[in-house]
């Protein structure tokens, strides 16, 4: 969760410096922003599924699909930083 606030910080951040517009020219910029939508889109999910539900039941169909689009979130931002590597001369 972490992880996410503080990619949510710096995009806000880069957002802000460089204007929306010129910001969400970038396709990068776009798929991070797809990346942190899923994350929290996910923390919503599984908070409202628990608040419901009064405990953790991850056998429930709203904690399965909250796990769901965490996953996916998960492989989208492993494959954005597979690709920042394969990109970047350094590190690829």
């Amino acid at each position: 969760m972490l992880f996410v606030l503080g990619l949510l910080i710096q995009e806000i951040v880069e957002a802000w410096r460089q204007g929306a517009f010129i910001y969400f020219s970038k396709w990068w910029n776009v798929v991070d922003t797809v990346i942190i939508l899923t994350f929290m889109v996910a923390y919503v999910l599984w908070l409202v599924a628990w608040r419901v539900y009064g405990e953790w039941r991850p056998e429930k169909k709203s904690f399965i699909v909250a796990d769901a689009i965490y996953a996916s979130a998960s492989v989208i931002a492993y494959f954005h930083l597979a690709h920042f590597f394969q990109v970047n001369s350094t590190l690829g």
